[in-house]
């Protein structure tokens, strides 16, 4: 298994769609918004992380 990045995916999802809305309903006076979100997320260390195996 791959060591991988857990990200929280519905709430990823539903965030983008949130800011798409947003920029559909109109642009503010300024032009597009500039969205910065940041989500949390999980190192998931398996068994592609580690040091190589000595020869």
């Amino acid at each position: 298994p791959l060591t991988t990045v857990r990200q929280p995916i519905e709430r990823l999802g539903s965030m983008a769609i949130e800011v798409l809305l947003s920029v559909i309903e109109g642009p503010s006076e300024e032009g597009a918004p500039v969205h910065r979100i940041v989500l949390p997320t999980e190192l998931v260390i398996r068994a592609s992380c580690g040091s190589a195996l000595s020869r």
